[in-house]
């Protein structure tokens, strides 16, 4: 009857707003089976390589007074407030290099940026810091400025509000879209007094004062309530609750859930026809979505099996 196909809309309504809720994460899931990733950034020689080593507490790159030493990406792995990181050290981004392997280094410094949740950005403290923070032009062409990733002021701005450590219900750039940026001014101890030439107040590279630091990578001083702070920023954006929902954490399963609510939504647009509703149709759109949540839970057909064996496998003839 038409009552009962009303109240099949609603149940099926409601349960395509479940799953729409559970895919808005911005990736959260992915996030956190594969690791959170983070990327270290700046020009050459503001301590980069050596935020990576203290962090990862182990030689993993090479350090150099000379500059462009660095000229390929180098992943750590790690763990940050009780998250897996993927830590990343980039080449140095500066504009008045004409070394075509430095200029490629810098080009997988802004793919790297582009990829990171987390914006790890390190200047030298005894010089300014550039009013943006946006490398990709860097790596296009030597006569652009220094700096990675398209993160307008504006966006940096948003964290008004923010908590005890360094992010708020705004500053959610890693989940929503746009990496979160954080600021760390190095070499504090061979830049006393002042600001070591920081330029824009509170908002230094259009980053608020709450998500930047001043630290020495020689002497250790301030990396201690940094690594603190950086821990909690990360179990804060990609941590779950006690009592949460799962996350969806596989790339597959995103996909088959999105198919699902496709054909939840196709089934409930059939359905609101009334007596004119095509029943055939609106019901093979519910069985479709039955066989999208069947191929997560594991309710497959023999057939779908030996279609994946014979695809994804090399078969010996």
């Amino acid at each position: 009857t038409e009552a009962a196909l009303s109240s099949a809309v609603g149940e099926m309504r409601e349960i395509r707003r479940e799953i729409e809720a559970e895919l808005e994460d911005g990736g959260r899931g992915e996030a956190v089976r594969d690791g959170v990733r983070v990327a270290i950034l700046g020009p050459p020689n503001a301590g980069k390589s050596s935020l990576l080593n203290l962090l990862a507490r182990r030689d993993a790159a090479i350090v150099s007074p000379i500059e462009g030493t660095t000229r390929d990406v180098v992943t750590v792995s790690l763990q940050l407030g009780g998250m897996p990181v993927v830590l990343s050290d980039t080449a140095g981004l500066r504009s008045d290099s004409e070394d075509p392997i430095e200029r490629l280094g810098m080009v997988r410094s802004a793919d790297e940026a582009a990829k990171a949740h987390v914006q790890l950005w390190v200047f030298d403290a005894s010089t300014p810091v550039p009013p943006v923070l946006d490398a990709s032009s860097a790596a296009a062409s030597p006569t652009t400025a220094t700096a990675v990733t398209a993160t307008s002021p504006a966006a940096a701005d948003s964290a008004a509000g923010e908590d005890a450590d360094g992010v708020g219900a705004e500053a959610t750039g890693g989940i929503a879209g746009a990496p979160l940026q954080l600021l760390l001014r190095n070499k504090v101890d061979l830049s006393r007094g002042g600001e070591g030439g920081a330029e824009g107040g509170d908002t230094a590279g259009g980053v608020p004062s709450e998500r930047q630091w001043r630290i020495s990578c020689t002497t250790g001083e301030g990396v201690a309530p940094f690594l603190d702070q950086l821990g909690g920023i990360v179990r804060r954006l990609y941590g779950s609750d006690e009592g949460e929902t799962p996350l969806v954490t596989r790339a597959r399963h995103r996909q088959h859930l999105e198919g699902c609510v496709a054909a939840l939504a196709q089934f409930e647009e059939l359905a609101s026809l009334g007596e004119a509703a095509p029943l055939d149709l609106a019901c093979e759109e519910l069985r479709t979505a039955s066989l999208e949540l069947g191929r997560i839970t594991g309710r497959v057909d023999v057939e779908e099996v030996l279609d994946v064996i014979f695809r994804d496998f090399c078969i010996g003839k």
